[in-house]
C-alpha cells in the first residue's frame, strides 16, 4: 500500500537536506507504516546524485519525497527568512497534517545554518497558524558543542530506542541508498535512540539572525504527563515514552535544542 493510500496519520517531514529525515527520524517513520507521510526537503532538487538518492530513500521509510532547491553552498550565506518560509509552504501545501516534524533551533550538531533556518520558518508558520497541524515535533539531538557524535538530548520529552530490526534498516537506508561509507560521519552518527521536543504554541522561539542579532534560542516546554506505551509496525515493537497529553505553557525545562 502506498504513502496515499494510508488511512492513518498525515504526517509532514520538513528537513533541509537529503538524509536529515532518515539521520534524525528514519526509525519513527519506519515504526509507523500506518502514516501518510510527505518528506520535504528544501535543498538539493537540482543535484543529480543526491535527489535520486533522497526520492529512493522515501520509498523505503514509505514516504513521498517532495525536493525544493534553496542555496546550499559551503559558506552557509544566510538566507532570507520569507525565502525559508515561502519555500516550505510551496512544499508542504495549504493543507491540514497531524503531526510535523522538523530540525531542532539549533540544529543537530556543531553547526549547520539551513537545519537553523528550516526549524525556525517551520516553528514561526505553526505558531502563526500558516502550516496547518495539530501537534509539532522538533529534533531532539546535541553533540557537546562537537566533542561528540550527536545523540539524543537526555531531557527530550519524546525518546524512542529503536529495535535492531529498526535501526539496521535506517543504517541500510543511509550506506546503501545514500551511499555513506562505513567510517562516515553519518554512519558512525546513525541514533540508536530519537529524541524530540514537542511543540507548545506561545514558545517565543528566537534564535533569528535577523533584526537585532542573534536571539538565545530555548524551548520552553509545555507540561505534559508521560505514559509508557508500544509502538508497533511492520512486525517490530519498541517501548517508548510518549507525550500524550499538555495542559498550559508552564514554565517550561528551558533545554537548549
Amino acid at each position: 500500500m502506498g504513502a496515499g493510500e494510508r488511512g492513518g496519520e498525515r504526517v509532514a517531514v520538513v528537513v533541509a537536506h537529503p538524509d536529515d529525515e532518515t539521520l534524525w527520524a528514519g526509525g519513527t517513520l519506519l515504526l509507523h507504516p500506518e502514516w501518510r507521510v510527505i518528506i520535504a526537503t528544501l535543498c538539493r532538487a537540482s543535484d543529480l546524485d543526491r535527489a535520486p538518492r533522497f526520492q529512493a530513500a522515501a520509498r523505503r521509510l514509505g514516504a513521498v519525497g517532495r525536493m525544493a532547491d534553496l542555496e546550499d553552498g559551503p559558506e552557509q550565506r544566510p538566507l532570507p527568512e520569507g525565502e525559508v518560509a515561502g519555500t516550505v509552504m510551496g512544499l508542504v501545501g495549504d493543507r491540514e497534517y497531524d503531526l510535523v516534524i522538523t530540525h531542532g533551533p539549533r540544529g543537530e550538531y556543531t553547526r549547520h545554518l539551513r537545519h537553523e533556518e528550516t526549524s525556525r520558518a517551520v516553528v514561526s508558520l505553526w505558531e502563526r497558524g500558516r502550516l496547518r497541524s495539530q501537534r509539532l515535533w522538533l529534533f531532539a539531538y546535541e553533540d557537546g558543542g562537537g566533542a561528540y557524535l550527536p545523540r539524543a538530548v537526555a531531557e527530550a520529552p519524546i525518546r524512542t530506542p529503536l529495535p535492531e530490526e529498526v535501526w539496521g534498516e535506517k543504517y541500510r537506508i543511509l550506506r546503501e541508498v545514500y551511499g555513506f561509507a562505513g567510517d562516515s560521519k553519518e554512519a558512525r552518527t546513525t541514533p540508536r535512540e530519537e529524541g524530540f521536543w514537542v511543540g507548545s504554541r506561545g514558545w517565543g522561539l528566537g534564535a533569528s539572525e535577523g533584526r537585532g542579532g542573534i536571539v538565545d534560542c530555548r524551548l520552553q516546554i509545555a507540561d505534559y504527563r508521560v505514559a509508557e506505551g508500544r509502538v508497533e509496525g511492520r512486525g517490530w515493537r519498541v517501548e517508548s515514552r510518549e507525550v500524550i497529553g499538555r495542559k498550559g505553557r508552564g514554565e517550561g525545562s528551558g533545554v537548549q535544542g
